[in-house]
């Protein structure tokens, strides 16, 4: 039984997959999307217990994702992660309703530890 359904929003292949398949060995059910727009869709079609997106993307970024969620009233806890974040940028996520933001580029580990801080941790997979 998956630990958790999570969405994963980053125009970068490369960096998409390697959060998402870490998060899917690690017990979690992900999806994926390359852009806001597509996470939009995504998150109309479906029920996430969390959201892990990139803030520059192409067609819709990370902050106006975030701002049109929250316009939909939901409160899916995500996590930002930006390579060029300004203090600027990081007070609009925040304002924009981002729980917690993390700079690119980011370890795997560092991920996981905000997801256990933000979802509990994952099932153990050695028995």
């Amino acid at each position: 039984m998956p630990k958790g359904n999570i969405l994963v929003i980053d125009d970068q292949f490369a960096i998409r997959e390697l959060v998402a398949r870490t998060l899917e060995l690690d017990g979690f059910q992900v999806s994926r999307a390359s852009n806001g727009e597509e996470g939009l869709s995504a998150v109309e079609s479906c029920s996430y217990d969390l959201i892990i997106l990139d803030v520059m993307m192409p067609v819709m970024d990370g902050l106006a994702f975030l701002r049109k969620l929250r316009e939909k009233s939901d409160s899916t806890p995500t996590i930002v992660l930006s390579a060029a974040g300004t203090k600027k940028q990081e007070s609009d996520l925040i304002a924009a309703g981002a729980d917690k933001i993390l700079a690119k580029p980011v370890a795997t580990k560092v991920i996981r530890s905000a997801i256990d801080l933000m979802l509990g941790p994952a099932p153990s997979t050695e028995d």
